[in-house]
């Protein structure tokens, strides 16, 4: 890891600009992020390189500036899993800056990134003082902690074979193409499954007529049967 300061240099390039376009600080006054970036650490990284351990004391806000990253926990029976992606520009764990106590999972970099740290009582601060502001910021906090209770009930509930539906359906839904990353290992661990199920049920879908695959690329065929397996 590279500490290269908290200021704005050329070492940084363009990172104030991108911490300025970073949905829960973009809410903030000029002056007030300003303010921010003067206390911020900034830091780059290389893939499979892990910022916080699952357990570690909370005390600092990480804003992923470059990059992508992952965080995992290891459940009671010994599985890892998958509780987060976050893709740059995002706050990493944004939930732990109002609920100040340990990391409930680990994160490590899933690409070379650049990020930077700021103390909470400073990002506190800095959000009660603008109404507006702390209203963005309960609503970016309260829809993380959706979606992480989300996450942790499609592994408890939902059968290996319906919570790739659900990923195959979801990402349809965004528009985007359907990839699946290289290694498989952390789309499986994302899901809550091991490689070896998740190439099993890719081959399955595709034997069903639901999917079509060619590389790492994933099309859907048929629609309307994946979200019926998907519980939707």
């Amino acid at each position: 890891m590279v500490d290269v300061g908290g200021a704005v240099s050329t070492d940084t390039g363009g990172a104030r600009s991108v911490f300025d376009h970073v949905p829960l600080m973009a809410a903030l006054p000029g002056g007030v992020r300003d303010e921010l970036w003067g206390r911020a650490r900034v830091r780059t990284g290389e893939a499979g390189e892990t910022l916080v351990m699952q357990g570690d004391p909370t005390g600092l806000l990480h804003v992923l500036l470059m990059g992508e990253a992952t965080s995992t926990c290891v459940a009671v029976t010994g599985r890892r899993v998958v509780t987060a992606r976050w893709l740059a520009p995002s706050v990493i764990d944004k939930v732990t800056m109002f609920a100040e106590s340990r990391h409930p999972a680990s994160v490590a970099l899933d690409t070379l990134a650049m990020w930077c740290t700021i103390p909470f009582v400073a990002v506190r601060e800095a959000v009660s003082a603008n109404p507006a502001a702390q209203g963005h910021a309960l609503a970016k906090v309260a829809a993380a902690a959706r979606l992480a209770r989300t996450s942790f009930i499609d592994v408890a509930i939902r059968s290996s074979a319906a919570r790739l539906a659900r990923w195959l359906v979801m990402t349809t839904d965004l528009g985007v193409p359907i990839t699946v990353p290289s290694p498989q290992e952390r789309l499986a661990l994302q899901l809550g499954m091991t490689r070896v199920t998740l190439n099993r049920l890719l081959h399955d879908l595709v034997a069903r007529g639901m999917i079509e695959v060619e590389g790492s690329t994933v099309s859907v065929v048929d629609p309307g049967r994946l979200r019926d397996l998907a519980g939707f």
